[in-house]
């Protein structure tokens, strides 16, 4: 294979190659240091997701996951960017992955076999993506590209900076592809085993919603109940939204609240460093929102979201677990951030993955997102679906519909519902 030089800054750190596939004349620049590339990146970057964008990118930069690396790359025809990808890479333990948490056996892997796979395997991992968000944050390409074509020159691309991170001595075992809504053929047709890991859960804010009393309208009677008795509840904690100063000054315990959720997660594949809050607050500003709960001066409890265009992306929370019992306090942010999403006037909120039952609740639908998995060893990728199978922990739940137009559980609350006039149900709403 020939390789092209790029015409790039001095002392790049480079490793350009040709596209040999359907299309010719491709080259890549692939980066450790996003500044080296940010001039073609711009010209990229869309006008719709900030997650491609450079501010976040220097989020990456500045505040990289605990143990995790990252490589940057733009594709260029003619000396002209026409895409845009972003890798991390990790050497995963999955035995430390999982929490401690026991593993429940399957029809395709014995029990048995998985503890004996999760004690030993670890896996130097390259992964097309950001581990802390959900959604389709690893590549972009100009409209003139195809789909099957931008994928084609993805899964090249994990090629070279797997040779990049080769000469570092890093050994790349692993390609990790994530979160995409449809199914990706050209990657099934290089040998990656397609798996959805677990839904997302997106919640559709209706355009008639101008405060959160006309959502509580919505609803049906015993959905109404129970938001009414959360925010009850929560109502005896002091609730504040923090600027950049006062995260700083609360980031111990904010990062403490956080630990405490991620650990007990039956499956964590990234770990936050402590000042990860105060740099998306540095970074992106008012569309960064951090919303603390107190009870007496003490920080009990936070949500974080990311105003990403007509999206409202939910990020991290924390909260003391002794909280949810006397002050339903993880409901409460979950209503917290529908607050926020319709005060930004945002179309979608994306609670993202776990809990999905409770996030049903509030109204949020179950979205599956598609993962490519595939080993640059011939014989393990064949058993890459036993790994999928041993990743994949289905989740039993019951989708719940909180809708006056959209319950099919409860047809009696929809009659009684229907009885009630209007008045009626907006007097109970504002009782709260």
């Amino acid at each position: 294979m020939e390789i092209i030089p790029a015409k790039t800054p001095k002392n790049l750190s480079v490793f350009c190659q040709k596209f040999h596939k359907q299309t010719l004349g491709f080259e890549l620049i692939i980066t450790e240091n996003f500044e080296e590339i940010s001039h073609f990146w711009q010209q990229i970057s869309p006008n719709n997701n900030i997650f491609l964008q450079n501010d976040f990118m220097r989020v990456c930069m500045q505040m990289p996951l605990h143990n995790t690396g990252q490589v940057f790359g733009v594709f260029l025809r003619e000396n002209k960017p026409e895409g845009i990808i972003y890798t991390q890479h990790k050497n995963f333990n999955l035995d430390e992955s999982r929490n401690g948490k026991p593993l429940a056996a399957s029809h395709k892997i014995s029990k048995k076999f998985k503890e004996l796979l999760a004690r030993n395997l670890e896996i130097n991992t390259l992964i097309c993506g950001n581990l802390c968000l959900t959604g389709e944050n690893g590549f972009l390409f100009n409209e003139n590209i195809n789909a099957e074509i931008s994928q084609q020159l993805v899964f090249w691309a994990m090629g070279r900076i797997k040779q990049f991170l080769k000469k570092q001595d890093i050994d790349i075992k692993m390609y990790f592809l994530k979160d995409f809504f449809e199914q990706k053929n050209a990657l099934v047709a290089e040998k990656c085993t397609q798996f959805a890991f677990q839904p997302t859960m997106i919640l559709q804010i209706r355009p008639e919603w101008a405060t959160f009393d006309d959502y509580l309208l919505a609803l049906h009677a015993k959905a109404r109940a129970r938001a009414k008795r959360a925010v009850k509840k929560s109502a005896e904690l002091t609730k504040k939204e923090l600027n950049l100063t006062e995260i700083k000054h609360y980031e111990k315990e904010i990062h403490t609240l956080y630990t405490k959720i991620s650990q007990n997660a039956d499956f964590n594949l990234y770990v936050q460093q402590n000042s990860y809050a105060s740099v998306l607050k540095q970074h992106l500003g008012e569309k960064f929102k951090l919303i603390a709960y107190f009870d007496n001066n003490n920080l009990v409890g936070f949500c974080t979201t990311i105003e990403n265009y007509d999206k409202l992306e939910a990020s991290f929370i924390g909260f003391e677990y002794s909280y949810n019992a006397t002050h339903q306090i993880y409901l409460s942010l979950l209503y917290e951030i529908l607050h926020i999403g319709i005060k930004s006037k945002s179309k979608t909120i994306n609670y993202g993955r776990t809990a999905t039952e409770i996030k049903s609740s509030v109204g949020a639908d179950a979205f599956d997102m598609y993962c490519y998995l595939r080993h640059t060893n011939i014989i393990f990728n064949a058993l890459a679906p036993s790994l999928v199978d041993y990743l994949d922990k289905p989740e039993t739940w019951q989708p719940r519909h909180p809708f006056l137009d959209k319950n099919t559980d409860n047809q009696e609350d929809n009659q009684k519902n229907n009885t009630h006039s209007h008045k009626k149900i907006k007097e109970e709403v504002e009782e709260l």
